[in-house]
């Protein structure tokens, strides 16, 4: 009879290792946790343009953002808002004309 509970017990063991295996296995192959954040990219930085590009896969949020000096005066512009990883970028550019940018910045949310 110890003989057969010693062996019940190796079969209990060999299938918890089992379980725990599968359970590492299906673990990494889980997709990251939501609110991650990534490296920021500039694509695009030029006189009057600017384009980010930000890795994750959100829920937060980053716009690209510009100050535009010109003939006209100071106006501030900005991309639209993105989440983390959304593959297509925030743009930011100033009006046409003489406008340049005097300064570029992110803005995350």
């Amino acid at each position: 009879m110890s003989s057969y509970v010693s062996s019940g017990r190796a079969l209990a063991g060999l299938a918890a290792v089992g379980v725990l295996a599968s359970a590492g296995v299906l673990a990494a192959a889980m997709p990251a946790q939501a609110g991650w954040r990534g490296e920021c990219t500039v694509m695009v930085s030029n006189a009057t343009q600017y384009k980010i590009w930000c890795d994750g896969n959100g829920p937060q949020s980053y716009r690209a953002a510009i100050k535009c000096f010109g003939t006209s005066g100071t106006s501030y512009r900005y991309g639209a808002w993105k989440w983390h990883g959304d593959r297509t970028g925030s743009y930011a550019a100033c009006p046409g004309g003489v406008n340049a940018i005097t300064s570029r910045w992110m803005e995350f949310s």
